[in-house]
């Protein structure tokens, strides 16, 4: 909450020119930070929109008197932390590598073998496969898409792993794809993630095989139980 306060109060100061950040106790450290990281990219669009309407009627009761909105920065704070709690209670606080969004990872339909772990940053979208137990990834694919329709499906609306954009052939319980993206904050994206999982015995022998996806939705109810889910750029 402190990190997104000092965010919001970055904002008045950048664009309204309204609040010193020096004037804070506890500001300092955390706004220098925020300085060299991509959070105020990130929340800006949402911060700048919540501003924009909460400034209007306060604005017009000064008059336009560029003067007067200087001298009331007693009033930017509080406008800052009211902005903070808007924004948290409407969209939540953004999710990181420690706070992903999280999402399980099924296999033969109700077998949970782990989980897909998804966050993002200003340049690059993370989605983390991480099995459970004695479950090792032996193969999987990945698509993101803005558009459902864009993620490889046959004319029965079946999805074609082997199409995806992204795959990974290598062994492992935990493996991260590392997607650039430049999309705004606010833009949802369809994601399929696909896996073959398998459990072996103590010489290495596969003793299970099944099919998982990150569960979500089907993309074809009742014929095929293949699934997708929904994840919103930060």
């Amino acid at each position: 909450m402190m990190v997104a306060y000092a965010l919001a109060c970055r904002l008045l100061f950048n664009k309204y020119n309204m609040l010193s950040l020096t004037t804070l106790p506890g500001i300092n450290k955390i706004d220098y930070v925020l300085k060299y990281s991509n959070w105020f990219t990130i929340w800006e669009p949402y911060l700048e929109w919540l501003l924009r309407h909460l400034h209007r009627r306060w604005i017009h009761q000064k008059g336009g008197d560029l003067k007067k909105m200087k001298q009331a920065t007693i009033w930017a704070p509080g406008i800052a932390l009211v902005t903070v709690l808007m924004l948290a209670a409407v969209l939540g606080m953004a999710h990181t590598e420690a706070d992903p969004f999280v999402t399980n990872l099924t296999a033969d339909q109700n077998i949970t073998v782990g989980t897909v772990s998804v966050w993002n940053d200003a340049n690059t979208l993370y989605v983390t496969y991480l099995t459970t137990g004695d479950w090792v990834i032996n193969e999987s694919h990945l698509a993101v898409e803005e558009d459902k329709a864009d993620i490889p499906q046959t004319g029965n609306g079946n999805p074609k792993p082997g199409k995806f954009a992204y795959s990974n052939e290598t062994a492992t319980a935990d493996y991260t794809y590392e997607i650039p993206q430049n999309l705004a904050a606010g833009t949802e994206v369809f994601i399929a993630a696909h896996a073959e999982v398998v459990v072996l015995n103590e010489t290495g022998a596969v003793i299970q095989d099944e099919t998982a996806w990150g569960e979500g939705d089907q993309f074809n109810v009742g014929r095929n139980w293949a699934m997708y889910f929904n994840y919103t750029i930060q």
